[in-house]
């Protein structure tokens, strides 16, 4: 807001300063955004790296492990056959 009254008022930009100060104050939020998103990645990433888990992280992950494997072995069963040659003969979806 600041810079959007400074290039309407001090730079005599009137409504087009407005809009031209917010418009570079979005740019500067969103760089502001990625910049603290992206550093939080990494920090992450580099306290993952560097400390080892508590026992409740290890137990954690260990539940999601068994969990996603119970998913993974649940999908194979549930796949469809693999697929079989086309045969036009049991096309029903064509209009005859």
């Amino acid at each position: 807001m600041p810079l959007a009254l400074h290039f309407a008022f001090n730079k005599r930009m009137g409504v087009m300063g407005l809009w031209f100060g917010f418009a570079i104050a979005c740019v500067i939020l969103d760089i502001g955004f990625y910049v603290i998103i992206r550093g939080g990645f990494k920090y992450r990433e580099t306290i993952q790296a560097t400390v080892p888990p508590s026992p409740e992280g290890r137990r954690l992950a260990y539940q999601i492990n068994e969990k996603q494997e119970a998913i993974d072995k649940a999908n194979k069963v549930r796949s469809p056959k693999p697929d079989l040659p086309f045969n036009p003969s049991l096309n029903t979806s064509a209009a005859n």
